[in-house]
């Protein structure tokens, strides 16, 4: 209670020693304190003397009355230092290295704000099946149907909590329980990953679920709902071009084939040649073309003359 030592154990001594000063017992914390500014063990604050460093830190802990934990950072790294007063008046300090700890929560604490960056839904289910992380974007689609998910609920109450919003809709036919069940069943099952289209009142979201080393599940939800009507559309376009009484063949910036209609392919049919392949080039097409007759070489031109001809006015063409 007087300020005085009366106790430290080896492993303080032991860093006192390895910075070249022993802490006597019966000495003032003020001279201890200024033992571990001068070996650096203590950084003090810019712009403040040592003297004055020294009384505010007595001050502080006059003021304790039970029990005052503070982060220090040290040469040594980082510590946390509980201090707690005793019956008796006096104080007893615990200090613990939590350097690397200071660490590994600093990497997770970039590595989560990456995370609420992305444009894409992300969370985290642990082994037990209860939620333990969600990002921004994942939140943010769980306010949009008013829920909000908390740490700690299970896997069973969050879907039931996606069905009541109308976010998720059982097949027809289906009990809510017994989709839940069957989801809860699903989910064990996963080893590596699963993936999946989910039609919701929000979006339509690609689901890729994986399984974490240590057994739980993170899913990464993708809003593919403008792809999907893109899709939709092109599909559309795709069966009325089919339906073009005259021939349509696409072809991609490689020269090869993406596209062809029936009308070609009924064309071919009628010569008793194959149809043609998507994914073969212009150059294989032409050159099959006139292996079964379809296109004839005039006369006194070789067939690699022909086709050297007919590729500079197929590039012309497409740069016209």
């Amino acid at each position: 209670k007087n300020e005085e030592l009366v106790f430290i154990n080896e492993q303080v001594k032991s860093i006192a020693s390895n910075a070249g000063f022993e802490p006597e017992v019966g000495m003032k914390y003020q001279d201890y304190l200024r033992l571990l500014v001068k070996a650096g063990i203590v950084s003090m604050p810019e712009g403040v003397s040592e003297d004055d460093f020294i009384e505010q830190r007595a001050s502080q802990r006059l003021e304790i009355v039970d029990v005052d934990i503070t982060e220090r950072k040290t040469a040594r790294g980082t510590s946390l230092l509980t201090t707690t007063r005793l019956e008796d008046g006096g104080l007893v300090t615990v200090s613990s290295d939590i350097s690397e700890l200071k660490k590994s929560t600093e990497k997770i604490s970039v590595l989560s704000n990456a995370m609420d960056k992305s444009s894409a839904g992300i969370w985290v289910f642990d082994k037990q099946d209860r939620f333990v992380f969600g990002n921004a974007k994942f939140h943010e689609n769980m306010a949009v149907g008013g829920i909000t998910i908390e740490e700690g609920l299970e896997w069973s109450e969050y879907i039931a909590r996606l069905i009541n919003a109308g976010i998720v809709i059982p097949p027809n036919g289906v009990a809510k329980e017994d989709f839940i069940k069957e989801r809860i069943k699903v989910r064990s099952s996963i080893r590596e990953e699963e993936v999946l289209e989910a039609e919701t009142n929000i979006a339509t979201f690609r689901l890729s679920t994986n399984r974490l080393d240590d057994g739980g599940l993170v899913t990464i939800s993708t809003d593919i709902t403008d792809l999907r009507r893109q899709n939709e559309a092109l599909e559309r376009l795709s069966s009325a071009m089919q339906e073009v009484p005259n021939g349509m063949m696409l072809w991609d910036k490689d020269d090869k084939l993406v596209f062809v209609n029936k009308f070609v392919n009924q064309v071919q049919k009628k010569r008793g040649i194959k149809s043609f392949e998507l994914g073969d080039t212009w150059i294989e097409i032409q050159k099959s073309m006139i292996k079964d007759g379809a296109i004839a070489i005039p006369d006194g031109k070789s067939e690699k003359e022909f086709l050297k001809e007919r590729s500079e006015e197929h590039t012309s063409e497409l740069q016209s």
